[in-house]
């Protein structure tokens, strides 16, 4: 079976297939049926059935995507890493 990548889409396209998938299952839709009409996975469905049911629409919206802005590292520790760094190796 060919699955649709839902990543390839907008952050409010995926939102809306999500809505729209999740919907499908609450009017009456096995999540295997609704998996195979969208062409996404199983689990996929599953996941955001219980998504749903946890946490309503709010949670099948769109989050903050890709890497976390900013340093793994406090100034306070990247100052002590330079300085044992500048200590231990002079050259």
């Amino acid at each position: 079976m060919n699955f649709n990548d839902t990543r390839k889409l907008s952050p409010k396209a995926q939102e809306a297939f999500r809505i729209r998938a999740v919907q499908t299952v609450l009017d009456g839709k096995t999540q295997k049926e609704v998996a195979q009409v969208f062409g996404v996975t199983t689990r996929s469905v599953n996941t955001w059935v219980k998504i749903y049911r946890a946490r309503g629409l709010e949670g099948l919206k769109t989050g903050r995507q890709g890497r976390p802005k900013g340093g793994a590292l406090l100034p306070w520790q990247a100052a002590k890493i330079a300085r044992s760094i500048k200590d231990n190796m002079p050259d």
